[in-house]
């Protein structure tokens, strides 16, 4: 400690990003080492350059692994592969496709009371190009398309065309799974005319795209992430149970080998009689239905013991139905048993996906 009336000195140099002593972090011992401070914090350590702010720490060679989702432990063809082989999801997917479809839709001027003299034609004009945004497919077709990657992948992506004089002439959807997002020295995206996205063909590069030329449009980023967080990946964990005890149910049907029940057959029978009388039942009541409901006379001490079988859907499987429709926003009432029945109640629920359903509108 320094005597009355004394300072004391740091014997080290703290310069704040490195530009000499009128940045020294010194002048604010008051905050990090006061002169009686007892088990300060200390000083900061200074970094040795003078940097700009990242947006978030990304690998280091980040554009130059272009593979897309490298970085991420589930790619977009595992996503597509989960999406397109659950029956749950998919049809969540496509009800949610479907909502959207419905929605009517038209091209106003956003001032009504002061409108320009071209407005109508301009309106007429945009109007036609929304009836076939790619100059293809009628509009609710092609925005299907978009939607399927929004809701699989959370990569929807659109090629802008242009003419000679640089008007967009269509909006083509680009498969979303074939887009490597770049970023520049701070995580930005990179701007025009720089590239921004780097499209990957059969695993090579195959074309640089910048802002200009590519809408790229995820709709729940992560600030960690360069990549959208779609419903699918949300639920991922979920989604492999359901496929496993779909293939479960099928092999029931498919592979299995219980019986309804057993025979037991009389005392000192041996293998031969039991192989005949099999053979006999079988032949009067295999795919004879009208048969099967008559009553048949068996020998004396034949017993039937029953089987009780695993039911086909228990409420693991509503409880897994839930949580899809819940990621999708959705009632799981297509696919539970009604748990209550009072009116308010069930509206609620009902509201929840009109709610969410105007977020995925206003995307």
């Amino acid at each position: 400690m320094p005597p009355p009336g004394g300072k004391r000195t740091s014997l080290a140099s703290y310069t704040w990003g490195g530009f000499g002593s009128q940045n020294d972090i010194t002048q604010f011992r008051n905050v990090f080492q006061p002169d009686q401070g007892i088990f300060s914090p200390g000083y900061p350590l200074v970094p040795p350059e003078h940097e700009r702010v990242r947006l978030w720490d990304y690998p280091v060679g980040y554009n130059t692994i272009y593979t897309p989702r490298s970085y991420d432990p589930i790619g977009f063809h595992e996503l597509r592969a989960l999406a397109e082989n659950h029956d749950i999801t998919r049809l969540a997917i496509e009800t949610r496709k479907d909502q959207i479809e419905k929605l009517d839709w038209a091209i106003r001027s956003r001032n009504e009371k002061q409108q320009k003299a071209d407005n109508h034609e301009r309106i007429s004009k945009l109007t036609e190009f929304w009836r076939k945004p790619d100059g293809e497919q009628p509009f609710a077709t092609w925005l299907r398309e978009l939607l399927e990657d929004l809701l699989v992948l959370d990569a929807p992506a659109l090629e802008l065309r242009h003419n000679r004089a640089g008007e967009i002439i269509g909006l083509d959807v680009v498969d979303g799974a074939t887009i490597k997002v770049l970023i520049d020295e701070t995580g930005r995206r990179p701007q025009s005319p720089a590239p921004a996205y780097e499209q990957i063909i059969h695993g090579r590069p195959w074309r640089l795209l910048t802002t200009d030329q590519l809408l790229y449009l995820p709709r729940n980023k992560r600030p960690h992430k360069a990549y959208g967080f779609g419903p699918c990946e949300q639920i991922v964990m979920t989604i492999n149970i359901g496929l496993r005890r779909q293939l479960m149910q099928l092999q029931h049907f498919t592979e299995g080998n219980v019986p309804p029940g057993l025979l037991n057959a009389p005392d000192g029978w041996n293998a031969e009689q039991i192989r005949q009388f099999q053979e006999w039942f079988d032949s009067i009541l295999a795919g004879n239905t009208g048969t099967r409901t008559r009553l048949v006379w068996a020998p004396t001490g034949a017993k039937y013991q029953a089987f009780k079988e695993a039911p086909y859907k228990d409420d693991f499987d509503e409880w897994l139905a839930r949580i899809v429709c819940y990621a999708f926003s959705l009632p799981p009432t297509a696919f539970t048993m009604p748990a209550i029945s009072c009116p308010g109640t069930m509206g609620k629920i009902a509201g929840s996906g009109v709610n969410s359903f105007h977020s995925a509108r206003a995307w």
